[in-house]
């Protein structure tokens, strides 16, 4: 009896601002038992959904116990939302901060560095434009995910009657839910970092190192083949991840469907990066001879006995362990969810 009532109770005020929510649980829970008969410790099943049904909609009586009707980000999600916004902006800002740094140095490389400070100020200025710049695209980009979700996720179906079987199930029996917020951040950073990857991959942005010995030179690190055949592959895996993250939003929970979009996208995208690290040609001509004319024997004859191939294969290897692990995560939340 008592697990309808909580349930309902916790669609109700959900809904509402966290200073909000134990008043109205108690006044809430209160007006249920006086509804019901005298014995309402004895009222089995079908009275109590009666009563509930005469209550309505969660939804609509949390709109009559709001001050404040209407919020871009509901008090349901806001806590979600304030948690994803702290992982999400200081990640992508660094991270568009250190790559804006990098492009504007490569920009200054053209000039004359007689006047080390001017140099300086413009490469730190265009990094922080573009930091800057990232993370006001990325709280724009987290507060639409976040007004869409609970839009499509929450949107009343007016062509059907609420149902006592729609009440969600309270904190408590909360072992196979995904988090909305870890399910956006992880969209906005593959997204963000999928579109700096593109960018690399097809040359706009420059994915090249600098060797200062005298004279200041940019080298590519990667061949221009090994590049172009990772655009397609970055476009595939960067498209899984994203379906993937759609699927999680969707449910919302730890579903066999969720869990085997999981397993897939992890599976495919591990082998086509792990296909392309061992292709032949991965690196440039300029960097190999770069690393023929460094006076070093002992690097030159760790490659020569394949270190390069061993660096690879720990990686790859490193790749694949990272994968199982994820996999056996989604498989035993599942699991759990479900018992």
């Amino acid at each position: 009896m008592g697990n309808l009532i909580e349930r309902y109770i916790y669609d109700v005020t959900r809904r509402l601002p966290e200073k909000e929510r134990e008043e109205v649980s108690r006044e809430l829970n209160a007006n249920i038992y006086d509804m019901l008969a005298d014995n309402a410790d004895a009222a089995d099943e079908g009275e109590i959904r009666g009563v509930l049904q005469q209550l309505g909609s969660p939804a609509a009586l949390a709109e009559k116990y709001r001050q404040n009707p209407q919020y871009l980000i509901s008090p349901a999600i806001y806590d979600e939302y304030l948690r994803t916004l702290k992982l999400v902006l200081p990640l992508v800002g660094l991270a568009v901060l250190a790559a804006g740094t990098i492009a504007g140095a490569i920009d200054n490389l053209g000039y004359d560095l007689v006047n080390l400070s001017q140099v300086i100020a413009k490469i730190l200025a265009k990094g922080l434009a573009l930091g800057i710049s990232a993370v006001f695209q990325a709280l724009m980009w987290v507060t639409v995910g976040f007004v869409i979700a609970e839009r499509t996720g929450a949107k009343p179906d007016k062509s059907k009657e609420w149902k006592i079987e729609d009440l969600p199930e309270t904190p408590a029996d909360d072992k196979g839910r995904i988090p909305l917020s870890d399910s956006i951040a992880e969209l906005v950073v593959t997204v963000v970092f999928g579109i700096i990857m593109i960018l690399l991959c097809s040359g706009v942005l420059p994915f090249s190192f600098v060797i200062i010995r005298g004279e200041t030179r940019l080298y590519s690190l990667f061949s221009p083949g090994f590049l172009a055949s990772c655009l397609p592959a970055m476009v595939v895996v960067i498209s899984l991840s994203v379906f993937d993250c759609l699927v999680k939003i969707r449910y919302g929970r730890w579903t066999p469907l969720v869990c085997g979009t999981t397993v897939a996208s992890s599976l495919i995208s591990t082998i086509i990066v792990v296909y392309l690290l061992n292709r032949p040609g991965l690196l440039s001509d300029e960097f190999l001879a770069f690393i023929r004319g460094l006076e070093n024997p002992n690097l030159l004859r760790f490659l020569g006995a394949g270190g390069g191939r061993t660096i690879i294969l720990l990686i790859s290897a490193f790749i694949i362990i990272v994968t199982i692990g994820e996999c056996c995560y989604a498989l035993y939340r599942t699991l759990r969810s479900r018992r």
